[in-house]
């Protein structure tokens, strides 16, 4: 059940409103008042009694940090969005879904256009399994690209053996493996009597 507050309390609020953060007023207002106020109880009284702290609101183009440190930025429809992707999507065009933008050298307030790196979420994933994300932007790249590679080569033997892994049982699974060391085990003793 919601409480109410007293026309008191409301009128309190009102004067003290002004000019202070919604933090300030719930202290100001537990210190008189019980039991206490949350912050968030806090923002939402006032909004709902049109009650301003006289605090600016962020215009388009202002920026602000995350609580991870990416830099965010207020877009014209009315959203933020990470720095990093803006800036990329501004030189290279529209980031596709299911894939992420990177920080090369792992520093998120690097946004010079050669530090990001454009990645899918997939082989994302992998490179922080692999632990190939770095503070070292050659090497971060050079990861990626042993994660692209590998995913090529793992699509290739799936392809080449008529199977997408998961779809067979384990017991065939194994008979198909073994017929390939078989085959492979066989073709080397060849050679090797030569």
């Amino acid at each position: 059940m919601r409480r109410r507050y007293t026309p008191k309390e409301i009128s309190f609020i009102r004067e003290i409103i002004a000019g202070r953060s919604h933090v300030e007023a719930a202290e100001l207002f537990n210190e008189r008042f019980s039991p206490p106020i949350t912050v968030r109880r806090m923002k939402d009284l006032c909004q709902r009694h049109g009650l301003r702290n006289g605090y600016p609101k962020k215009t388009v183009g202002d920026e602000s940090t995350d609580r991870h440190g990416y830099t965010k930025t207020k877009t014209a429809d009315g959203t933020w969005k990470r720095k990093h992707f803006l800036i990329w999507e501004k030189a290279n065009g529209k980031v596709p879904k299911g894939h992420a933008v990177i920080f090369a050298d792992g520093n998120k307030q690097n946004m010079a256009l050669d530090n990001l790196l454009m990645v899918s979420r997939q082989e994302l994933g992998l490179m922080n399994i692999n632990k190939f994300c770095s503070t070292n932007p050659d090497r971060t790249r050079l990861g990626h690209a042993v994660v692209k590679a590998r995913m090529a080569l793992s699509k290739h033997a799936r392809k080449k053996l008529g199977m997408r892994l998961g779809t067979f049982e384990a017991g065939e699974r194994r008979k198909l493996e073994r017929k390939e060391r078989n085959a492979m085990s066989a073709g080397n003793s060849d050679r090797g009597g030569e």
